[in-house]
């Protein structure tokens, strides 16, 4: 392990992780259904898939970042990751209970190769209370996930976390990235959360209760107060789609390329589904220029060139009655609490 930095880590982020919080049945339910509904839209816009949702009772929607849903005694919703970043404070300012807060820190060294985790670590241990026992420090060293420090018990109701960002991300974010994370559930929870929601700076906030929870095991994160202007620069992760069209590129791709030395494109394209897509007609240009190829969705034999493979047909538009639908609920809301 290198020398550890002299100079303070650049902080690339900071602020809420997760959220987990709850509203009992009425109006500020109601409108927390609705902000859930639109940023799950929007992340299906982006391309990631929703899917059907159940947890203890509760039936709604998850797509990455956010799951929603509703019970007998109210709603409940948890964002996660970016989407928590860029949300959370909007709920937390009106939620009845918040069960559990994650406050994240994620920094980068100008020189890469310290092992920040085996630092909390070795000095975490020389606590008296990890020392007698009532604190446990464990370590996981993985590959790709690097190494992890953990102080606490998963169960309790703070856990640290610090970990090799770097490799934990499998290269998204730049070497020498390091996260230092605390999971607050129950009471610390809501004492957390209400500073949050009073705070006019939550990135900030969020890099001072991270160090202060370290400092509190005598571990000093390499940071100092975040100056004016600072933004947040994480890498933004791929999305479902962008995932599913890596898959294809890298396993289907070179078989259907081997397919096409025996097959013809339509044959291949059948075989695929795509067969409403296939090439019906080619045609050489006036020039003598390659052929193109034209798809004939309808199935009707004849159509113009044009050029192959096709582009995908656009997605149907939203129904207007769902926008509808958002709106009135919206417009009701806001005309109930004048």
């Amino acid at each position: 392990m290198c020398a550890r930095p002299v100079t303070p880590s650049e902080v690339t982020s900071a602020g809420i992780d997760w959220l987990t919080a709850t509203f009992k049945p009425g109006p500020k339910a109601e409108l927390a259904e609705v902000f859930a509904a639109r940023w799950t839209k929007a992340r299906n816009a982006q391309g990631y898939q929703s899917r059907d949702w159940h947890w203890e009772g509760y039936a709604g929607q998850a797509t990455d970042g956010i799951s929603y849903g509703s019970r007998y005694d109210g709603l409940l919703v948890r964002l996660s990751s970016d989407l928590a970043a860029e949300r959370a404070s909007s709920l937390l300012a009106y939620s009845d209970n918040v069960s559990r807060v994650d406050v994240q820190l994620t920094t980068r060294d100008a020189t890469p190769g310290f092992d920040w985790a085996e630092l909390v670590s070795a000095t975490a241990r020389k606590d008296k209370r990890c020392e007698a026992g009532i604190t446990k420090v464990s370590e996981i060293q993985a590959y790709p996930g690097g190494h992890t420090t953990y102080i606490g018990r998963r169960g309790s109701d703070r856990f640290f976390r610090c970990y090799d960002k770097h490799s934990e991300s499998e290269g998204l974010y730049l070497p020498g990235s390091w996260r230092w994370e605390i999971e607050y559930k129950g009471s610390r929870a809501a004492v957390v959360a209400a500073r949050l929601a009073n705070s006019p700076n939550v990135p900030d906030t969020s890099r001072g209760i991270v160090e202060q929870a370290f400092l509190d095991y005598g571990v000093v994160v390499p940071t100092v107060p975040l100056p004016r202007g600072w933004r947040d620069t994480s890498p933004r992760g791929p999305t479902s789609d962008e995932r599913r069209l890596a898959w294809l590129q890298r396993s289907v791709g070179p078989m259907v390329k081997r397919m096409l030395e025996s097959n013809d494109a339509p044959t291949i394209l059948e075989a695929l589904g795509l067969g409403a897509y296939s090439p019906v007609e080619l045609e050489t240009t006036e020039e003598g220029g390659e052929p193109s190829c034209s798809p004939d969705p309808a199935g009707t034999g004849t159509s113009a060139p044009t050029s192959w493979p096709p582009s995908s047909p656009p997605l149907p538009p939203l129904a207007p009655s769902s926008q509808l639908s958002i709106e009135e609920r919206i417009n009701r809301l806001l005309e109930g609490s004048r």
